[in-house]
């Protein structure tokens, strides 16, 4: 979970700092970050569609705790997703110059104001009751059922790929976990490529090309630009 909330805090990092350096905004940079920024609101909702089909549904609804904290999970997940709209429909504008890089800036902000407090309780309070309420193996089957089988072979290529971008060794590590090492070769010779060109669109030669996956401090912490 908090792997999957690193990758969602770096890509909006990385977006702010390309879209606040008009040099560097090519044709193809903002088709490339227009991709980066809808492929985050397909994640989220996909992570959110998982997290309510498989995780919360399966904390101990008898604990007054975990009854209040998947009522207000749900709440959250609402009141998210309408600024995930906004910037799927701003990124899609920007793609072909029709938005700014100054309306992106300020829809990236309406989304952070939800997501990452959102996020944060998740880590915080969420996780804490899933490892005091769900042992390893039960919460490995609830993983796989709510992020993994729904996806095609294709499509869990790409996210593996953009999870472990930058992530720590151990945190990289334990997405690989899921796959056997010749399966990891495998996926690095087919789909690595690919992956690399595609960050390279997006990031390469700026400031973003250097941030890693990121904890909830040290989003707090990294210096971005604010929509102007």
């Amino acid at each position: 979970m908090t792997i999957a909330h690193s990758a969602m805090r770096r890509t909006l990092v990385r977006a702010r700092l390309v879209l606040a350096t008009p040099g560097t905004l090519t044709q193809q940079r903002r088709r490339a970050v227009a991709f980066e920024l809808q492929w985050l609101v397909e994640f989220i909702l996909h992570h959110h569609a998982g997290e309510d089909r498989e995780i919360y549904p399966n904390l101990p609804a008898d604990d007054p705790l975990a009854r209040d904290l998947i009522r207000r999970m749900g709440e959250e997940h609402e009141v998210i997703h309408p600024p995930m709209d906004v910037l799927t429909d701003v990124a899609g504008r920007f793609a072909d110059g029709r938005a700014s890089a100054s309306e992106v800036l300020a829809a990236i902000t309406a989304l952070e104001a939800p997501l990452l407090s959102h996020l944060a309780r998740e880590e915080r309070e969420a996780m804490p009751l899933v490892s005091r309420s769900v042992t390893h193996a039960r919460w490995h089957e609830m993983e796989r059922r709510a992020w993994v089988d729904d996806l095609s072979p294709a499509q869990r290529a790409a996210y593996g790929l953009w999870l472990v971008d930058s992530q720590t060794p151990d945190d990289a590590a334990i997405i690989m976990a899921n796959v056997s090492k010749v399966q990891e070769l495998a996926l690095k010779a087919i789909f690595g490529g690919s992956y690399r060109r595609r960050r390279r669109r997006a990031w390469g030669g700026t400031p973003a090309d250097a941030v890693p996956a990121l904890s909830i401090e040290q989003q707090a912490a990294w210096p971005t630009p604010v929509s102007r």
